[in-house]
């Protein structure tokens, strides 16, 4: 064998064993992003909405409405581990309220697969939309798990992320974080009693907010700050799409009342 022959063999050796290494590192790394990708799914299960005779749409009967009529109601919602709506709020006013009655008598008996998070059943807050559409005399109604804020990015097929809480009991929590212990101690006790303030935030495909940006002009102004840092470290599910974890925004406003021990929450 000359030496030109030899060298060659050399090289395509030393080519063919380079190009294996590098599968091999990257069949290393695209297990290692499916192993953690497989964590995260499998860590959180957002509160979701059954179908059939269990489902909103089902137990929503409309009243009459005018032909052509199309509206868009956005509510919130504490969500128990058993999966029983405890508490809807909505955006009523003048253009929607014939429909109050309805969309209360739908949450009495209506059911939904409780969120978890490790495992373990968990209280969620949620957010969801109510959809009126009159087609040629033709009344439909349907719930979409979110309020179209990450429209743009997934379509209308996605859940909005939900904030959560251990535990079985409500303890009289207007909302999954402004319930904690913890709310009181950072916040000034004015702020709870006569906030409005307006947030935006993006959680990560893992539930970690990075970062909060208060929106508008906060009232009074000196609340902003604190309630944006009590809402960074409430605890969160994220956002789903087709299945997977998914990094969304997600807006907020907090609404005080000067009777309530904590917060509520608005669209």
């Amino acid at each position: 064998m000359d030496t030109y022959s030899t060298t060659a063999d050399a090289v395509l050796n030393s080519t063919r064993r380079a190009a294996i290494g590098a599968l091999v590192f990257s069949a290393f790394i695209t297990s290692s992003a499916m192993a953690i990708e497989a964590t995260v799914e499998s860590r959180f299960s957002p509160a979701t909405f059954k179908s059939g005779e269990d489902s909103l749409e089902a137990r929503f009967f409309l009243p009459r409405t005018s032909k052509g009529e199309e509206l868009t109601i956005f509510c919130s919602a504490l969500i128990s581990v058993r999966g029983i709506i405890e508490e809807q709020r909505c955006n009523w006013d003048h253009s929607n309220k014939p429909y109050r009655i309805p969309a209360g008598n739908a949450i009495r008996n209506a059911r939904l697969n409780p969120a978890t998070v490790d495992g373990k059943k968990v209280i969620a807050y949620i957010k969801y939309a109510y959809k009126i559409q009159d087609k040629d005399g033709e009344s439909t109604v349907k719930v979409y798990p979110h309020h179209f804020v990450n429209s743009q990015y997934y379509g209308d097929d996605y859940i909005a992320p939900q904030s959560y809480v251990a535990g079985t009991e409500l303890d009289a929590m207007d909302s999954a974080f402004f319930g904690k212990p913890w709310m009181e101690r950072v916040v000034p006790r004015k702020c709870l009693k006569s906030a409005r303030v307006f947030l935006k935030m993006k959680i990560e495909k893992d539930g970690k907010v990075d970062g909060v940006e208060v929106l508008d002009k906060p009232r009074p102004k000196s609340c902003g700050k604190s309630i944006a840092d009590a809402v960074a470290e409430a605890n969160y599910i994220p956002a789903f799409f087709n299945g997977q974890a998914a990094a969304s925004i997600y807006v907020e406003k907090y609404l005080a009342e000067k009777k309530a021990r904590t917060g509520r929450i608005a669209k």
